[in-house]
């Protein structure tokens, strides 16, 4: 069986072991090098012996960015295996971000052809991924030095603590110059570190994630528990406040939502719940780190509920996981019905979208996160979802009649050019931004509040809205528009719709408007 996972360490013993007389040094999740002690500095050749220990001569760097620096002193003919794996955990931990920040690792192992292919044809998940051989030249002399690198994960995903052993002649080498370390700098000067008391981490998952999905889909990061620990504006619209904090399964039976949900074995709860099952069944062992807080979360959704009995549903179910053997890719979970919050009657059908993910260099196969979008499944969710990221940035003065039709009409026009964009595979569109546009093109050929304006404004509206009724099932589209009028309580925009459910098509076409 491939061990595809570091062993772990307590941070505290991480600490004790920077004090060793061999080259360590402790990183973020992102490979950022956070503390190290002089023998490391001296191995990437941060010391000058000319002047003053210079902390940011290593700390603070990542160590990719100082290994791409010193590939010169790492012959590839006796580093193939360091080579191998380090690209291989570079390109696993850049699959799903929007920027790396290993380039300079990436281009130059690019920038040889026989390291390219190296870092080309590396294999997702080489085993012992976390340790490996380096011969590295010393910083002084071409006297090669031969070392074994192992790479502990720290306690509670902090980061990693790197420790070196030296391998036949280089023991020898390594003492003396730690020797000489101690005598110059003395046993206080030995560990260097940022000042910071813990190790940072960036806990933005969202801020590191490409924008592969447009910004009215609803988004959720969920730890490996299930937690909930981000969520976009999106989220909260569709479910009316901050999830962050709950369970899963606490938002899933939340009173908002639950009553208006179907019985449960015609939901995709008992689906859900096998994945968590699925997803969590290496907690369940006693030694695992996470096995306490996993028993925390099993006593505190009992308490909730119906758990039991989705939890008896979801064992008698014959249920079958199309998991991905690519674990990079993301996968269509389940279908997921949920009520549209301005009007609970109206169901909005979703695909439920997973893709792992993990913090930086953290490429634990049983500590993933997890990234779930919802997807629309027909036009009239995607609708839905426009109108609702629409509807939280009205404008509060919205009380004249003429106003109001224009906000219409720009309302209409904006779901036509959501359409449009989604056809064009735009998944940059702004629902915000393209409103504000076309509001200032309609407004600029609106002459003053005349009754001939009005008629014009009435025709245009009507227009989109035959527009959008070949897209959009005409039913749907009203209740969804006058859901949104009466909770911004537009009543002349909502008029309008009224009288639009018998409307019959006029010859006549608008004179001046021409959007």
């Amino acid at each position: 069986m491939l061990n595809f996972d570091s062993p772990g360490i307590r941070s505290s013993l991480a600490q004790a072991a920077l004090h060793e007389p061999y080259p360590s040094w402790l990183l973020d999740s992102d490979g950022v090098i956070r503390s190290a002690n002089l023998m490391a500095f001296w191995l990437w050749g941060g010391l000058d012996n000319s002047q003053a220990i210079q902390s940011d001569a290593l700390v603070g760097w990542n160590i990719f960015d100082i290994q791409a620096a010193n590939f010169e002193r790492i012959p590839l003919s006796r580093n193939v295996e360091f080579y191998a794996k380090q690209s291989a955990l570079v390109k696993r931990a850049t699959a799903n971000r929007a920027a790396s920040p290993y380039a300079s690792f990436i281009a130059a192992m690019k920038a040889d052809p026989h390291m390219s292919r190296i870092y080309e044809d590396a294999l997702a998940s080489p085993e012992h991924i976390w340790e490996y051989r380096l011969v590295i030249t010393a910083p002084e002399n071409a006297e090669r030095l031969e070392l074994c690198v192992t790479n502990y994960r720290l306690e509670g995903e902090a980061g990693f603590l790197a420790l070196t052993s030296p391998v036949g002649d280089a023991v020898s080498v390594m003492e003396a110059q730690y020797g000489q370390l101690i005598t110059r700098y003395g046993e206080e000067a030995y560990i260097l570190s940022d000042g910071d008391e813990k190790l940072r981490e960036d806990r933005s998952f969202f801020a590191n994630l490409p924008d592969s999905f447009r910004m009215y889909y609803p988004i959720m990061i969920q730890d490996p528990l299930w937690y909930i620990i981000e969520e976009n504006r999106a989220q909260q619209l569709l479910f009316g406040g901050s999830a962050v904090g709950m369970h899963f399964f606490e938002l899933y039976f939340t009173p908002q939502l639950r009553p208006w949900l179907a019985p449960l074995q015609e939901t995709s709860a008992p689906r859900a719940m096998r994945y968590f099952e699925t997803f969590t069944a290496a907690f369940q062992r006693e030694e695992h780190e996470l096995h306490e807080a996993y028993i925390q979360v099993l006593q505190r959704l009992l308490q909730l509920p119906d758990y039991r009995k989705l939890m008896e549903l979801s064992w008698k179910s014959n249920i079958h996981l199309n998991l991905p053997d690519n674990k990079d890719i993301p996968f269509y979970a389940c279908r997921v019905f949920l009520p549209w919050i301005l009007n609970p009657a109206t169901t909005l059908q979703f695909r439920s979208m997973v893709r792992y993910l993990h913090k930086g260099l953290l490429l634990n196969m049983d500590r993933q996160y997890y990234q779930e979008v919802m997807i629309p499944e027909n036009y009239e969710t995607e609708a839905a979802l426009i109108l609702l990221y629409l509807s939280s940035s009205l404008e509060e003065d919205m009380r004249g009649s003429f106003k109001q039709m224009l906000w219409g009409l720009t309302l209409l026009k904006t779901l036509q050019e959501g359409f449009k964009s989604l056809d064009r595979g735009d998944e940059q569109w702004d629902p915000e931004a393209a409103f504000r546009s076309i509001y200032h093109d309609v407004e600029s050929q609106v002459q003053g509040e005349t009754e001939e304006m009005r008629e014009e404004l009435t025709m245009a509206l009507q227009k989109s809205l035959e527009a959008l009724k070949r897209i959009v099932d005409v039913e749907v589209l009203l209740s969804l528009l006058k859901a949104l009028a009466a909770k911004e309580s537009l009543e002349y925009f909502g008029a309008f719709l009224e009288q639009e459910q018998g409307y019959v098509p006029r010859k006549k076409e608008s004179g001046q408007l021409t959007l």
